[in-house]
């Protein structure tokens, strides 16, 4: 929501690009049946519940 505010105040692209950019991550990082990852490997680019599963939520 700051960058969607320092876009709408300042009127700079580069806010809205940071914005979309942040909400595309969030949307990959989210399980197919909408729950949380426990946490994000980043070398793999997946999430994994504490108990190890892929993309199964905590």
């Amino acid at each position: 929501m700051l960058l969607c505010y320092l876009h709408r105040v300042t009127g700079e692209e580069q806010w809205l690009d940071a914005a979309k950019r942040a909400a595309d991550s969030l949307v990959k990082a989210q399980n197919p049946n909408a729950s949380w990852p426990h946490h994000w490997m980043l070398e793999a680019q997946v999430g994994v519940s504490a108990r190890g599963p892929v993309h199964l939520g905590v």
